[in-house]
């Protein structure tokens, strides 16, 4: 035994590489839930591998017999499918444990620890798209459907605003002037005017005047000018070729009662052929009075007529003068006022008339043709 002990004291420098008794093997742990891949890590370096120890003598045979192995740890549970994780680093590779000394056959060294599984490395990048595939080709024109049935028509538009006013064309070239036609035949003369206003008044004297008294006393007619105005009138001094009456109209209006009118009344007559006649004597009242004894108001007008003339027909004008004087008492002194009436007619104006009835002097009223005031005698 001192031997042995010898000689190990002679080998003292190698004990430290002596390996030691193997544990037993722990429980198995729980299996963890597989984490999240992770980066596929670099390949750790290869662990530096120890020196080789000694070989010692051959020990005696070890009492001892194997150690029993360690009971297996109970399976975990299995942990719920993780994403795959990335590939982990392959770990790094155990050191290689001492070999025992050759003798006895000493424990067997425990087995190194299995290195972590190392991350699955990263998905590589989405390879580039493929380039697009060339175009197919057209596809034949497909048959022509059936024709659809016409749609009902659509509503009238709105009438459209209507269009500004066309420019006005310029105007033609005139004409030229027809040939004159010919004269038409004279037609019949006719009144030169329509105007037949013909009344004349005797005058109401102021009431200074008392009981005046009226008389016709003189009366002129004339058919022809004289010779300064007219050529071819000069073989006489003019002459007249109607015969007129001096006509009266008279108005009652009584106190009470309807009015009575008496149109017309002859008062006296101027003859064909005479210029100048007198002496008259006829008795002439005012334009209006009242009667004394019955107090009827009396309105008197007068007017002229042409009743007769040359048998072939008038060609002349006619012109009348009916002369009046008025005597009159103021005071003690008597007084005298004088006046005429003055009636007119042109020879187209009789013309016409006498050709309405038939060829005639009657008139339209069977009193005569009517003469006119001076101011609207149908010159």
């Amino acid at each position: 035994m001192s031997g042995y002990t010898n000689y190990l004291g002679a080998r003292r420098c190698c004990e430290k590489n002596l390996v030691g008794p193997k544990g037993s093997d722990g429980v198995q742990g729980p299996g963890g839930p597989i984490g999240p891949a992770g980066v596929i890590g670099s390949t750790g370096a290869t662990g530096q591998r120890g020196p080789t120890g000694c070989r010692g003598p051959t020990g005696a045979q070890g009492a001892g017999g194997p150690g029993a192995t360690g009971a297996i740890g109970a399976q975990g549970a299995t942990g719920a499918q993780g994403a795959t994780g990335a590939q982990g680093d392959t770990g790094a590779t155990g050191a290689q444990g001492s070999t025992g000394h050759t003798g006895s056959t000493g424990h067997t060294g425990a087995t190194g620890a299995t290195g972590a599984t190392g991350a699955t490395g990263a998905t590589g990048a989405q390879g580039h798209t493929g380039a697009t595939g060339a175009q197919g080709h057209t596809g034949a024109q497909g048959a022509t459907g059936a024709q659809g049935h016409t749609g009902a028509t659509g509503a009238t538009g709105a009438q459209g605003a209507q269009g500004a006013q066309g420019s006005t064309g310029s105007t033609g070239a005139t004409g030229a002037t027809g040939a004159t036609g010919a004269t038409g035949a004279q037609g019949a003369q006719g009144p030169s005017s329509p105007f037949y206003l013909d009344y004349q008044v005797v005058p109401i004297l102021p009431t200074a005047f008392t009981t005046p008294t009226t008389t016709l006393y003189f009366s002129y007619a004339i058919t022809t000018n004289s010779c300064i105005n007219v050529a071819g009138t000069s073989a006489n001094c003019g002459q007249n070729s109607y015969l007129y009456n001096l006509l009266r109209c008279e108005q009652v209006t009584p106190s009470s009662g309807p009015v009575v009118v008496t149109c017309p009344t002859v008062v006296t007559s101027h003859g064909l052929g005479d210029v100048c006649q007198t002496p008259l004597n006829n008795r002439l009242v005012p334009c209006s009075r009242i009667d004394l004894l019955s107090g009827d108001t009396i309105d008197t007008r007068y007017m002229c007529t042409i009743i007769d003339g040359p048998p072939t027909g008038p060609t002349e004008d006619a012109y009348i003068e009916w002369h009046w004087y008025t005597i009159t008492t103021s005071g003690s002194i008597d007084y005298a006022f004088s006046g005429k009436f003055i009636f007119v007619a042109s020879a187209a104006y009789i013309a016409s008339q006498y050709a309405l009835q038939s060829n005639t002097y009657v008139g339209i009223s069977g009193s005569g043709i009517g003469m006119f005031n001076p101011s609207n005698h149908n010159s």
